[in-house]
């Protein structure tokens, strides 16, 4: 049994350059496990491969139906509190400490490409190199967070 964030789901999903290790990774542990974000995560990651001219709207909602039956019944709910303290104390996002709580509680691996949360949470966070026991680090972090533009009218 491990965790895995939404962007893991992503890539086992949706044909990416990450495809092939994901699979190695769930050919290793297929009880993956998610906290019950997962889903808005998810669309918003597919959405994003949509707007970046990466794949079709009608892959994603097929990878979307794929992901809802490969995660039925694997959803589960933290504990709010837990979650922002984790946030806080490890200078997380509140989507990405819900991760971490779960892996800490269900007492097993967060498998995830997030560079913030392998580095701060080291006790449960590991790439997908690192579960599999392969060379080298994280293949992809995500360093920088979103930022949001807020326009004004004149």
């Amino acid at each position: 049994m491990i965790v895995v964030d939404a962007n893991i789901v992503i890539y086992l999903i949706l044909e990416t350059s990450f495809t092939a290790v994901a699979r190695q990774a769930y050919e290793k542990d297929s009880d993956w496990n998610v906290p019950e974000l997962w889903e808005a995560e998810v669309l918003n990651g597919l959405m994003t491969e949509v707007r970046a001219g990466h794949t079709r709207v009608q892959d994603a909602i097929r990878a979307s139906s794929n992901a809802a039956a490969l995660l039925s019944g694997r959803a589960h709910r933290c504990d709010r509190e837990n979650v922002l303290r984790t946030a806080h104390e490890a200078r997380l996002t509140a989507y990405d400490a819900y991760y971490v709580v779960l892996a800490r509680t269900l007492g097993v691996p967060l498998v995830t490409e997030d560079g913030p949360i392998i580095r701060n949470c080291p006790d449960v966070a590991q790439s997908l190199k690192g579960f599999l026991g392969l060379e080298g680090g994280p293949m992809v972090l995500r360093e920088k967070r979103a930022t949001y533009r807020v326009s004004r009218k004149r």
